[in-house]
């Protein structure tokens, strides 16, 4: 309601004086927190187009080899490395030489909560908001996919994947039933999957290594019997 249309709707209400300022008074409030809601949103999308032009920036230089630290748009960036790490809350893209990126699809339960998925795969709640374009990690919805990036070194590797039959899966078949992607699946079979252009792949093994998505809580226990 305009402000005009409700003081004219205010002063028709038999009512104290008193009540009509005070209702007006928490009209007023909720028009600011309108207004405060609809600029927090234009920020957060700011934020998200500066980042990602950082970003874009940061491959292109990577790309060509070129290593360093810039700052881009207020963001801290080390370029010349292999695989990405964000904190959001830092302002900063970091780079990773020995990590190995493992790409999970993550379908929201009941009960989740971005904490403690968080918690659970030992992936930063700053890298899983950014990944996913949250904007309130305090409202998530349920049967929403996210996808978690594990970062995973060379050494830990083996906790994260098993081999398995193929058994005449195509790589599509594979990453449905796996909850991963292509490219994961290539950068841990790089000897084993061949790309044939126009999106076809041959996997020229009877075994490839798949993603073993455990918790860290499981990993912990995998190290501590030495597995």
């Amino acid at each position: 309601m305009e402000e005009n249309h409700y003081y004219d709707y205010l002063k028709n209400l038999n009512i104290t004086e008193e009540d009509k300022q005070a209702l007006y008074h928490l009209h007023e409030q909720d028009i600011q927190r309108d207004k405060d809601k609809m600029n927090n949103i234009e920020l957060a999308k700011e934020e998200r187009e500066r980042k990602l032009l950082a970003t874009k920036i940061a491959l292109k230089l990577t790309s060509l080899g070129i290593a360093g630290t810039i700052a881009i748009a207020g963001i801290v960036i080390m370029t010349g490395r292999k695989n990405m790490g964000i904190n959001p809350n830092a302002n900063s893209i970091v780079y990773n030489d020995e990590n190995i990126i493992l790409t999970r699809k993550y379908t929201i339960k009941y009960m989740d909560t971005i904490d403690g998925i968080s918690s659970k795969t030992g992936i930063p709640k700053s890298t899983i908001v950014y990944d996913n374009n949250i904007e309130n990690p305090n409202l998530i919805d349920i049967n929403k996919q996210l996808i978690l990036n594990y970062s995973v070194s060379e050494e830990d590797l083996k906790y994260y994947t098993q081999t398995i039959s193929v058994e005449g899966k195509s790589i599509y078949e594979i990453i449905g039933e796996y909850n991963t992607t292509i490219k994961t699946l290539c950068d841990i079979n790089k000897e084993a999957i061949e790309y044939n252009g126009n999106g076809n792949y041959t996997i020229l093994s009877n075994t490839i290594l798949v993603p073993n998505f455990i918790t860290q809580s499981e990993l912990k226990e995998a190290k501590a019997k030495g597995k």
